[in-house]
């Protein structure tokens, strides 16, 4: 037998949740080191290897499991499934998103590396040019923006200099066939280019809690 709780019962039990949700949040997120860089280490160019026909199309809020098994796939070369990453994750928020935490837990369990950015005290500038460098490195981004009012994850996987555009897998774009976003990218990786303006746009308004402000998740092998 199921009991049914009253509506105000289960408004308390949300808003508890929230609030241990909002605890974590501040512990985790306070123990984060603000991450450095070396700007000789930035190449003018440079981009991970990503086809089109990887360019799987989320379902629902899932933006964060479809966004892990696009770092999977690019750096272990393993033909991973989104679909099944996105019935595994942990740390799914009322069904409406997934935690930060869930993402790195589902990359560590695939024996990926993680660092995870805490950028919020460094400049605009200062934050494109630690972008810069870990993809230089090779390493995908996982970022953390919103878009359409909603707050989503896009991965970077690589950048041009001197154009100052960066080329991103997002998984929330229009469908162009049976599963798979439009491309716009061609030959580079990803189905989107993003200016450095219009990236930062995306990027400022991302956050959880007032938490994971300028969030960004770098992986490595």
């Amino acid at each position: 037998m199921r009991l049914k709780f009253p509506d105000s019962l289960r408004f308390l039990k949300k808003l508890l949740l929230a609030c241990l949700i909002a605890g974590l949040c501040y512990f985790i997120w306070n123990r984060t080191s603000v991450s450095g860089y070396k700007t000789q280490n930035i190449s003018d160019f440079h981009y991970i290897d990503y086809p089109s026909e990887y360019n799987y199309k989320q379902i629902s809020t899932y933006c964060g499991p479809f966004s892990t098994a696009a770092v999977v796939r690019a750096l272990t070369g393993k033909q991973v499934d989104s679909f099944e990453y996105s019935e595994n994750i942990g740390w799914r928020i009322f069904e409406k998103g997934t935690h930060p935490i869930g993402l790195s837990r589902q990359l560590e369990e695939q024996g990926v590396n993680v660092e995870i950015a805490k950028l919020n005290k460094l400049s605009d500038n200062e934050r494109l040019l630690f972008l810069q460098e870990r993809l230089s490195q090779g390493k995908p981004i996982i970022i953390l923006g919103e878009k359409n009012s909603y707050q989503h994850y896009v991965t970077l996987f690589g950048f041009n200099k001197e154009k100052q555009e960066y080329y991103i897998y997002d998984s929330w774009c229009p469908e162009a066939s049976k599963g798979l976003v439009v491309d716009e990218n061609g030959s580079l990786p990803g189905n989107l280019t993003l200016n450095s303006k219009e990236l930062l746009s995306f990027w400022r308004k991302g956050g959880i809690f007032t938490f994971y402000e300028w969030y960004a998740l770098v992986a490595s092998q």
